[in-house]
């Protein structure tokens, strides 16, 4: 099944590049002798200028400096960014109440992405209690004027039934709003959707065309999810050529589920030749994140000599990784080198520990197993 990202890595997407840029004609000089005489819209643009080093030095305190000075005056947009800066604590010590604080009085103007912010906290726990009711109360407000993040994680909200009655056919109508504004993270979450056939009837094909729309906006989530659509043949001719190349392009953006079937494609030898050596070095990208998949697979490799030479104290050092993820292959394989005595000293008690592990999650086999050693302990 495709999974999302998280949805906290999804949610907390902040800058300090303004979406609405006025255009402000002077140059740095000029714009600071406004400033100076106290005009509010060039405090809020020099505060522009230095935060992002346009015509001076990139500097965050001056950029707090004028901020402060334009959000003292009533100016939304310097109350918002202050906002951020609190968030993220440049030019400032990072506090979360103040951040909160200067995006409570631009959302008290209406400015949506302050909204957006507030709803983030609240989604987030952080500067405040997680409260999902209040995020979404937030991110209504956004998503009503039409700000993209706040309908997405409207969608979000509703699909994962978070503050909210979970519904898919809610969690779609905001996707699509967000999506039509092109937000490739909502595109990607339609995708999925039309995958796993929540609130819509699975549809392969409608999944590669909303997966598509994300990944040529660099979406490393679609661009994994499409080449799982072709090495399945799912919606599209089954195509290893394609489906590397998707995950390829994923790989480069360190998704370790894309470096794991990469490494699969090498290990059996689908759409390239088989090549134990690349399928390690992709397995070893994955593990190196943690992925249990990956953990797993190095495991068997150097339990069978294949790619590396053998040697079973590192297969059981990845076995133990993954199965300490509850890894039920990785549970059942140090199962069966303790109950065979490969690289480790044959115990019976151990290999019974391991293989109820994975028992316990349906594994077979290792039922099969945990079978034969009870028999033996009674006899």
């Amino acid at each position: 099944m495709m999974r999302r990202y998280p949805l906290a890595v999804l949610l907390f997407l902040l800058c300090f590049i303004v979406l609405t840029t006025s255009a402000f004609p002077q140059s740095f000089q000029e714009t600071r002798a406004l400033a100076v005489r106290g005009d509010p819209r060039a405090q809020y643009e020099l505060g522009l200028m230095y935060a992002e080093g346009r015509g001076v030095k990139q500097n965050y305190v001056q950029a707090r400096v004028w901020w402060g000075k334009a959000a003292a005056k009533g100016h939304t947009g310097g109350q918002y960014n202050l906002g951020l800066l609190y968030v993220e604590g440049k030019g400032v010590t990072q506090n979360l109440a103040r951040a909160k604080a200067w995006f409570e009085k631009a959302a008290a103007q209406n400015d949506p992405r302050a909204q957006y912010e507030l709803g983030v906290l609240y989604v987030e726990g952080k500067g405040v209690k997680q409260d999902y009711t209040q995020a979404q109360a937030w991110f209504d407000k956004a998503a009503a004027q039409g700000y993209a993040g706040a309908q997405y994680n409207l969608g979000l909200l509703y699909a994962g039934g978070k503050g909210v009655p979970q519904d898919y056919t809610q969690a779609q109508a905001w996707f699509e709003k967000a999506a039509a504004q092109n937000d490739p993270r909502a595109q990607y979450e339609l995708g999925v959707l039309y995958v796993e056939g929540k609130g819509v009837k699975q549809d392969y094909a409608q999944a590669q065309a909303w997966f598509d729309k994300a990944a040529a906006q660099g979406h490393a989530g679609a661009q994994y999810n499409l080449g799982l659509l072709y090495a399945g043949g799912k919606g599209v001719p089954q195509d290893y050529a394609q489906a590397q190349a998707w995950f390829e392009k994923a790989a480069a953006q360190n998704d370790p589920r894309a470096q794991y079937e990469l490494g699969v494609l090498y290990l059996e030898g689908k759409g390239v030749k088989q090549d134990y050596t690349q399928a390690k070095a992709w397995f070893d990208k994955a593990a190196a994140q943690g992925y249990a998949g990956a953990q797993y697979n190095l495991g068997l490799l150097y339990a069978g000599g294949q790619g590396v030479p053998q040697d079973y104290a590192q297969a059981q050092a990845w076995f133990e990784k993954a199965a300490a993820q509850n890894d039920p292959r990785a549970q059942y394989e140090l199962g069966v080198m303790y109950a065979k005595g490969k690289g480790v000293t044959q115990d019976y008690t151990q290999a019974k520990a391991w293989f109820e592990k994975a028992a316990a999650q349906g594994d077979v086999r290792a039922r099969y197993e945990l079978g034969i050693i009870l028999r033996g302990m009674k006899e």
